[in-house]
């Protein structure tokens, strides 16, 4: 099914081995060995810039 809608839609389906793909960052490529609620560092620093971002806006809107 998937191989058809790309074929009809001029699009490419890559098939990949699925081992460890849940493992391999999707930023850095780096594989880091998780459980389902770890991140590797560069979504951890993401995260945190985001939320430190977020507070600086909140808190000047309440001025």
């Amino acid at each position: 099914m998937l191989a058809y809608k790309c074929e009809e839609n001029g699009g490419l389906l890559v098939k990949i081995e699925p081992h460890h793909t849940s493992q391999d960052c999707s930023s850095c490529g780096n594989r880091v060995k998780k459980s389902l609620f770890s991140f590797c560092s560069f979504i951890r620093f993401i995260s945190i810039y985001l939320i430190k971002l977020y507070s600086k806006v909140t808190s000047s809107e309440e001025q």
